[in-house]
């Protein structure tokens, strides 16, 4: 019954679903599991570019920051959710659409990029005070990191700008990877600088995505944060904006029996500022 469901109806609730998963003994929980499993993959493979961040972010399970803190979170989580994640990655490349493995071998490559300046420290430059047009140079010194303004030059398929998801397609039009997908942006590069935030604990980046089609998008990059709980919070207000933005009128009849009005929309509502929040491990995004 679950395959007849049309896979698009279940991405608003990605979050809830994702971290549902884990491996399961025999039985009646195994089933569920194996379930949930074939509806994760079938969702990333039908809409990738709403469904494999977030399933990235959990593969990402390990990168919590400090070895310490890895090993805590994993106790408290359980290691298999990012097993999970992993076989399900892997059973994406081999049996999912060829675009699809594509896009996960970028969306890995900027995901990585985006961690690594998250966990970047940066107490130097802000004793400098030089937190304003900072070049990546200054940060990375491996040659093994590739930063953020080169992680993509490789690759023909790129991902959408993450804080600039294009609208859900039912029919799962996409352009396969190889177009801008309808009222979406890929990322044509990033700013060769970026610039430290004034305040925060943990004092977060402001990076500038530039978008395929003439879009800058600024994004804040934070690690050593619990942008989890963001996430949802922001998808709770999106939900009670819409809630907001209706009004049911009620009409009554001569007898005083109350009948049900006509849910009416109307502008000028107050809403709650909401953003477009992505983890990418359990302590950053």
């Amino acid at each position: 019954g679950l395959r007849k469901i049309a896979s698009f109806r279940f991405v608003p609730l990605t979050n809830q679903l994702f971290s549902r998963v884990e491996n399961a003994e025999p039985g009646s929980k195994q089933k569920f599991q194996v379930a949930l499993q074939d509806l994760i993959f079938k969702m990333c493979n039908d809409h990738p570019y709403h469904c494999l961040v977030p399933l990235m972010a959990l593969a990402n399970g390990k990168i919590v920051g400090s070895d310490a803190e890895a090993s805590t979170y994993l106790e408290n989580t359980g290691r298999s959710k990012v097993d999970v994640a992993k076989a399900i990655l892997g059973k994406l490349k081999k049996d999912g659409l060829e675009y699809v493995g594509d896009l996960i071998e970028s969306y890995d490559a900027l995901i990585t990029a985006y961690n690594e300046l998250a966990y970047a420290p940066v107490k130097h430059l802000v004793e400098k005070r030089k937190t304003k047009k900072i070049r990546y140079s200054d940060v990375f010194q491996s040659a093994s990191s590739v930063p953020l303004d080169r992680c993509l030059r490789k690759f023909q398929r790129v991902p959408c700008v993450l804080t600039c998801t294009p609208p859900l397609r039912p029919g799962k039009d996409y352009g396969n990877g190889d177009e801008d997908p309808i009222g979406g942006e890929r990322i044509a590069g990033f700013e060769s600088v970026f610039d430290i935030t004034d305040a925060g604990l943990h004092r977060p980046k402001i990076v500038f995505c530039k978008g395929s089609q003439g879009g800058r998008f600024r994004q804040l990059v934070k690690g050593e944060d619990e942008v989890r709980q963001d996430a949802i919070m922001s998808q709770v207000f999106t939900y009670v904006n819409k809630l907001m933005g209706r009004r049911v009128g009620e009409r009554r009849s001569v007898d005083g029996v109350s009948h049900p009005g006509v849910t009416k929309r109307y502008s000028g509502q107050k809403k709650i500022a909401t953003y477009n929040i992505l983890p990418l491990s359990p302590k950053s995004g």
